[in-house]
């Protein structure tokens, strides 16, 4: 059975380097790497052409911040190129609306953050490939809800 493809997009090299290593530990996935959204376009030019090709990139864990095209003009263009790939969205910043607007309007499945968690990372890549990307999604906007609450309610009052 052929590994899915999996492209890891982040200027900074040694993180992506980094999540590299982990998904790659695991032997269960082809790992590609692009240090901008530019090369990550290009990647998906190449390996996503037909629908039958095996060598498909299937998911994207993608930098949001990232100086020449950032994490979601990325994601848009590499929709236009085929709108099935899946993106998890990777952050240094645990409130940043711009991630949000990642998952709620660009279609991201999830995000981690900076630095990550192997685990989370592996529970996350795992549950898409398992078929379970929606649920992911929708545990990802839950997280987020309960979150902006917290942290809202801890604000405090205006006199």
């Amino acid at each position: 059975m052929d590994k899915p493809a999996v492209l890891v997009v982040d200027d900074d090299v040694d993180i992506a380097d980094d999540i590299a290593a982990v998904l790659e530990r695991t032997g269960k996935y082809n790992v590609l790497k692009a240090n901008s959204g530019h090369e990550a376009i290009k990647i998906i030019e190449e390996k996503n052409q037909g629908i039958f090709n095996p060598d498909r990139v299937k998911l994207i864990l993608l930098d949001i911040r990232m100086p020449d095209l950032d994490g979601i003009e990325t994601l848009q263009r590499i929709h236009q190129i085929d709108e099935n790939i899946r993106a998890i969205m990777v952050t240094a910043y645990d409130v940043d609306e711009y991630w949000i607007d990642s998952v709620f309007i660009y279609g991201a499945i999830a995000y981690i953050l900076k630095p990550h968690r192997a685990d989370d990372l592996l529970h996350k890549i795992e549950e898409h490939f398992k078929g379970r990307a929606k649920v992911l999604r929708t545990q990802t906007m839950h997280e987020y809800i309960l979150g902006r609450n917290k942290r809202s309610s801890t604000k405090e009052p205006a006199e």
